[in-house]
């Protein structure tokens, strides 16, 4: 006569899983670290890991809660082990920080005399599909040829998923407008900065420039030797 003798998998319970802090990226996705994982039940010098799935509750910026969940043990041990039914971890916390954003005036110019041109600009670093709000433009103050400053600033609040970083633009300089008399005239420019450094004059060529009729011309700025990259100024 015979009987089966058998021995059944000893049931343990997790705990200590933490889950990564991370940059917003649009997901709920959370990576755990099991790094301080421990098993409640386990004998001495059995080998257990664990894998799960982390969750954050929101996509957004935050502190949050993270859900775990489909836990799984591994290790050299794991054949002699099931998970208990109640009490192992269910969740932690974490950070979502805000994803650094630049803000980048775009290049413009005028006559003298002229009205303003509308202010507008770049960005870099948002999420495709998702724009910036409440960012306002200013140039300083001046109507005299010169060099202006084209600043951006952020409303506090308005992007809480991202942290705003607004820079100088590039700026071409321009002279006075030049009054039409029927002979062939050419525009100067005076010099060109990048962020606010300027560049020497044999770095770039200037297009566009030279025009006998009345109205306004696009000077193209093109880069040479050191530089590279062409500007376009109505």
């Amino acid at each position: 006569t015979t009987a089966d003798f058998v021995i059944t998998p000893k049931a343990v319970t997790v705990s200590g899983i933490t889950a990564n802090d991370k940059v917003y990226d649009g997901t709920t996705n959370a990576v755990l670290d099991y790094s301080n994982a421990q098993f409640d039940g386990i004998l001495e010098n059995d080998k257990l890991t664990v894998a799960a799935k982390g969750m954050f509750e929101k996509a957004e910026a935050g502190k949050q809660n993270v859900a775990i969940s489909d836990l799984k043990l591994g290790g050299d041990s794991a054949a002699n082990y099931v998970l208990a039914e109640s009490g192992n971890q269910t969740e932690t916390t974490a950070t979502i920080t805000a994803k650094e954003v630049t803000v980048t005036p775009d290049n413009k110019s005028k006559v003298y005399e002229e009205k303003d041109p509308k202010l507008t600009y770049i960005v870099s670093g948002v999420l495709s599909g998702e724009t910036l709000k409440g960012i306002t433009l200013a140039r300083a103050e001046g109507e005299n040829a010169g060099e202006y400053d084209i600043t951006g600033t952020a409303d506090a609040g308005a992007n809480p998923n991202y942290d705003v970083t607004s820079i100088q633009s590039a700026t071409v300089v321009l002279g006075k407008g030049l009054a039409a008399n029927g002979a062939e005239q050419t525009q100067t420019v005076e010099k060109v900065l990048l962020n606010n450094k300027e560049l020497p004059a044999d770095s770039y060529t200037v297009a566009g420039n030279t025009a006998t009729d009345p109205g306004s011309r696009t000077l193209t700025i093109t880069a040479k030797g050191n530089y590279t990259g062409t500007v376009d100024q109505t």
